[in-house]
């Protein structure tokens, strides 16, 4: 099976060691009452809508560590978030919520096999809706999904969405080779799940490893909504081709909170961070 590279562009061991100490840090934020306030304001008197990213969902830690989720883990994260708010499709993600509290939307990056064997029953066990990004080289390749499972999938609420053909970053290519990229993609994964595809995910993510290019040439290619990894919350004032998702790997359910809270996105953590 290929190897998918890290989504953040950073080596396993920097990409952990940025992920042991938020624990840490959330540790403080919960003990201190931080955490619980934020998640109070958001559940009974705010609105927040976040998009959560997962990858694998899988007890193997061997060859790609930083984008792994255990079942169990997994399954405690979405009962979780069940207790505190509502889950949303995430083609309706921009909707303007009806009432206060929290929305949650989940999406997976790359289209892992695992998501049928152990995300898939978690989900339908929550009636929680969820989308999956598909890298259409890799669509019924040893470890990945494959056309019998995406329909299955599609049957029980699952959305499916471009992700690309190879999985490269997109600002390093020119517009042709963006165009091949995403135009390639959307239409591989049209011609699978039988419908248009109006989802899509920017491998690895971050602005810089976007470019300019690509959201203009997604959009074009008929994408309404794509999503990146900057952190933050869906608000009115987003762009439908550059939305924010938060990403999560296995982690305590004291750091999960944290990262949900919106605790990490407040101008009190960004003026720390400085």
């Amino acid at each position: 099976m290929d190897r998918v590279p890290s989504p953040s562009g950073k080596s396993p061991d920097r990409y952990a060691d940025a992920w042991r100490k938020g624990a840490w840090v959330s540790w403080v934020l919960l003990l201190t009452g931080v955490v619980p306030a934020f998640l109070i304001w958001h559940r009974w008197f705010g609105s927040r809508t976040i998009v959560l990213t997962y990858h694998k969902i899988t007890d193997d830690f061997e060859t790609t560590p930083e984008i792994v989720v255990t079942p169990i883990t997994f399954r405690k994260q979405i009962r979780f978030i069940r207790a505190l708010g509502t889950f949303v499709t995430p083609s309706r993600c921009l909707d303007l919520p009806a009432r206060k509290g929290m929305r949650f939307v989940i999406t997976f990056d790359d289209g892992y096999e695992d998501n049928y064997t152990n995300a898939l029953p978690v989900l339908r066990e929550a009636t929680a809706p969820a989308a999956i990004f598909l890298i259409s080289s890799q669509i019924g390749n040893e470890g990945f999904l494959d056309a019998g499972q995406i329909d299955e999938m599609q049957s029980h609420g699952i959305e499916f969405g471009a992700h690309t053909v190879s999985h490269p970053r997109l600002a390093d290519l020119d517009r042709d080779g963006c165009e091949l990229e995403v135009r390639q993609s959307v239409q591989e994964v049209e011609a699978v799940v039988g419908r248009r595809c109006t989802l899509f995910a920017y491998p690895y993510g971050k602005p810089e490893q976007v470019g300019e290019i690509a959201p203009e040439v997604v959009s074009n290619a008929g994408v309404e909504l794509a999503f990146t990894t900057i952190n933050g919350p869906i608000t009115a004032e987003c762009d439908a081709v550059r939305l924010p998702r938060i990403g999560i790997r296995e982690c305590s359910l004291v750091t999960f909170a944290a990262r949900i809270s919106g605790v990490f996105e407040s101008r009190a953590m960004r003026f720390l961070k400085r």
